[in-house]
């Protein structure tokens, strides 16, 4: 700061006499170096007018040297003299003078060019142009290219063109002065600077740092201390005095100027307030970051959540700021800052999302992540199938949530896990030459398979055809069950096979119908297909509601007739009366299959069943009244004999004339004497 005066200007006017010594006394505040390489300052100053001038005069102004040496000044003075002062003073002159009186205050604006000319040029105001006493007005200047422009409330002075549009690297000022006096014995009485401001182009912002200035002006003598002091005006941020008897230590700094930052978020643990200096640009999220030291925030984006009934899978989710105050921000930029123009107010909004957990201990999901609260989400298996092999594999059979679908869909309205369910399958496979195996395929493990042949046989001639025999493993059921916990492979087999007539007879050879002959628990038809060169044995047959056990081997190679001989018997029941004469009875017969029959043996007495099968029968005959039972075994006859009436007389008839003739001998004996007794007396 060059510090020029404008005292030398009225001194030259008024041709006052010249001390040995001038001084030209400077106090005030310069601003930081966050106002170089400004475009202007503005400063506000109270009018004191009252000023004891009458050694030297006093200027109140804001200036600044610009970055091509050039020096500018816009204030109000207080001349120490009436008279008439040049005005509208460019480097080609005056164009005018107006009468400036004793201690009246007036707006005025000099400046000097860089090329080291020190002429005045500028303009002064008329009398009282700078307000009455007391009164506050605010001077500055600006420039818009190389122009520069002064003003006073508002309203511009005068302008100049000056061969920069920057200060450099030049500080703003806000000075009062004590010009061409060679003594302190002026009186400053105390006048209030406030609101040194920096134009950055665009507009004016308060200086952000401010550092008291006592010193001299440019050509000063300087054996004399400045007794002009500066004083920050009740630690008011950019507020200050100037005047006698204040304190004179210099580059003391008196003021830093600074906003708060007030943050609220619900989540971050972000909320509070915190100070900047001015003008400072604050990226919010390098604050976010700075002030959670403890845990990451990339780009501010998300804050995990304290556990809560939906467990540690919930987050909260940066999404906004909403900004107020000049200089705020106001958006979802990742990037954002805000400047320190005044007071701001950040408040982040902030959405929350639940973490979907798409788990498989087989294969590949889809669908995993954080999703929005309330939004729907889908979740997916990227395979039905994981094959172990060609006969094994994994079969997707659905999800621990109960869907089954490979693709399903969640409103997250919560912390959301799902685990996809396999089951361990294995494949049935077979083979036949003929006909279709039904039921192959994969089966779950340790689940039923149901396999059968379809089409079991094939002909060849009406009396030869190819036929379903067995499986593989030995089973010749056509239709079997397979438990199946490994692959399996089965395949059918077929044999040939003859026509053959099963011939049921009777021990003497002849036929018997209605016969059913088992091999097993297998029917054998009378007329079947039966495998050549294979063994049947014929171990039973059903006839007349009784199973009689058999055992006929049948191994045949040809089509033919195979005789089988049953173990039947003929029942025959004669009746008859004690002589032997035939007698009609009643007959009932009960067999082994619970039936039975009911007959008459005729005037012949002879009852004859045929083909009665093994095993014993029950028979019962009735005549007159009379009942008789026998047991019928095998090919036994059964006689069965009744005693009539008429048989009893005669039977009667007969012995009484049997003890009629033997009553007669008896009598002979007597008369002719006995034998025997004869010889026995003989002897």
């Amino acid at each position: 700061m060059k510090g020029y005066n404008l005292l030398s200007l009225f001194i030259l006017l008024l041709l006052l006499p010249l001390s040995s010594a001038q001084y030209w006394f400077q106090s005030g505040v310069r601003a930081g170096t966050g106002s170089y390489f400004n475009h202007g300052a503005k400063i506000s100053i109270q009018t004191v007018s009252n000023q004891n001038v009458n050694h030297g005069s006093m200027a109140f102004w804001t200036g600044e040297t610009l970055a091509d040496d050039s020096f500018l000044q816009v204030g109000y003075l207080i001349p120490n003299e009436s008279g008439y002062y040049p005005t509208n003073c460019t480097v080609n002159g005056c164009a005018s003078r107006t009468y400036l009186s004793k201690g009246a205050p007036e707006w005025f604006y000099e400046y000097f060019s860089g090329t080291g000319t020190h002429t005045f040029t500028g303009n002064i105001g008329p009398n009282d142009s700078a307000g009455p006493n007391g009164s506050i007005h605010t001077y500055g200047f600006f420039s818009s290219g190389d122009k520069w422009s002064f003003f006073m409330d508002g309203k511009i002075l005068g302008a100049v063109f000056l061969g920069t549009n920057n200060s450099g690297s030049n500080s703003a000022v806000g000075f009062a002065e004590v010009a061409n006096t060679s003594s302190t014995t002026p009186i400053m009485l105390p006048v209030m600077f406030s609101n040194l401001s920096i134009y950055n182009g665009s507009r004016f912002m308060k200086a952000t740092h401010g550092y008291s200035y006592i010193g001299y002006g440019v050509g000063s003598a300087s054996g004399i201390p400045n007794p002009y002091g500066v004083k920050e005006v009740d630690s008011r941020i950019n507020y200050f005095k100037v005047g006698s008897g204040l304190p004179t230590l210099n580059e003391i700094q008196l003021w830093q100027l600074g906003y708060y930052l007030t943050i609220t978020s619900q989540y971050g643990n972000l909320s509070g307030t915190y100070g900047f200096v001015a003008y400072r640009n604050v990226p919010l999220p390098e604050l976010g970051n700075r002030l959670q030291e403890s845990e990451s925030y990339p780009e501010l984006s998300t804050v995990m959540l304290p556990h809560s009934r939906a467990g540690n899978g919930t987050r909260a989710v940066f999404l906004s700021w909403q900004g107020s105050g000049p200089g705020s921000y106001s958006g979802s930029s990742d990037d954002a800052n805000v400047t320190m123009f005044q007071n701001i107010t950040e408040h982040a909004d902030w959405g929350i999302q639940y973490l979907l957990n798409v788990s498989s201990g087989i294969g590949s999901t889809s669908g995993s992540g954080w999703y929005n609260a309330n939004s729907t989400a889908t979740y997916s298996i990227n395979e039905s199938d994981i094959y172990a092999g060609n006969m094994s594999r994994w079969n997707f059979s659905g999800w621990s949530s109960g869907a089954t679908g490979m693709s399903n869909n969640v409103l997250m309205t919560m912390p959301y896990s799902v685990s996809a369910l396999w089951n361990k399958q294995y494949l049935v496979n077979g083979h036949t030459a003929h006909g279709e195996i039904k039921g192959l395929g994969w089966y779950t493990q340790d689940s039923a398979a149901n396999v059968s042949i379809i089409g079991r046989y094939v002909n060849e001639t009406s009396r030869r055809r190819r036929a379903f025999f067995s499986w593989s493993n030995g089973n010749m059921n056509d239709n079997i069950t397979l438990n199946v916990n490994s692959p399996i492979s089965i395949n059918a087999t077929f044999r040939n096979q003859s026509l053959e007539t099963l011939e049921s007879t009777d021990a003497y050879g002849q036929r018997i119908s209605g016969v059913s002959l088992y091999s097993g628990v297998d029917l054998i038809n009378s007329h079947s297909f039966l495998f050549d060169n294979y063994r049947y044995n014929i171990s039973s047959a059903y006839y007349k509601g009784v199973a009689m056990p058999l055992s006929k081997t049948v191994n045949v190679s040809s089509p033919g007739i195979v005789q089988v001989v049953l173990p039947v018997y003929n029942i025959e029941i004669y009746t008859t009366d004690v002589f032997g004469s035939p007698v009609n009875a009643t007959v009932d017969v009960q067999f082994m299959n619970g039936s039975s029959e009911s007959l008459y043996s005729g005037t012949s007495g002879h009852i004859e069943i045929p083909d009665v099968p093994y095993g014993k029968s029950t028979v019962t005959a009735l005549l007159s009244g009379q009942v008789v039972h026998s047991l019928s075994y095998g090919d036994a006859v059964i006689k069965i004999t009744f005693i009539s009436n008429s048989d009893l007389a005669a039977l009667a008839m007969m012995v009484i004339i049997g003890m009629i003739a033997y009553a007669l001998a008896g009598r002979r004996l007597s008369r002719h004497g006995d034998p025997r007794a004869t010889h026995a007396r003989t002897a």
